[in-house]
């Protein structure tokens, strides 16, 4: 069985007590391109914490850049994406939500270079939409 690792102590202690074994923390960045802490609860002899692999997010891509070394957890915020190029980008270079997925590195960097250049420090609602086409082929990871 498997769980978030920020449950309350006490959840995780009853959970504990029903499967009769104490859970491990693994975060799948050990053994896979994302970031994912998880508790783990096991009556199998011999399971420990893998042993950490060097597998990055580029790693596994077919096609596109990231920046990133591992992809972030998907949240809640992340089921509600946003629609256009330019409110993705937002969210992922102010605020770190989400992992996005660029043509490749210099068109990350033409990104970041017009964001910080007409948009750094505003809100979300107050971006215009359009006025470029800098962010276009900017894609969520899926």
């Amino acid at each position: 069985m498997e769980n978030v690792r920020s449950m309350k102590d006490a959840d995780r202690d009853i959970i504990s007590g029903y499967m009769g074994v104490q859970p491990i923390m693994i975060d799948s960045a050990l053994v896979a391109p994302a970031m994912r802490k998880r508790y783990y609860w096991t009556n199998i002899p011999g399971v420990e914490k893998p042993e950490k692999k060097d597998i990055s997010l580029q790693s596994i891509l077919d096609t596109g850049y990231t920046e990133r070394v591992k992809a972030r957890c998907l949240a809640v915020i992340d089921s509600r994406p946003n629609a256009t190029p330019v409110k993705m980008f937002h969210r992922y270079y102010s605020s770190g939500f989400t992992t996005l997925i660029f043509k490749d590195r210099q068109h990350y960097l033409d990104c970041c270079e017009y964001y910080d250049t007409h948009y750094k420090g505003m809100a979300a609602k107050d971006i215009p939409v359009g006025e470029t086409d800098v962010f276009d082929g900017v894609r969520y990871l899926g």
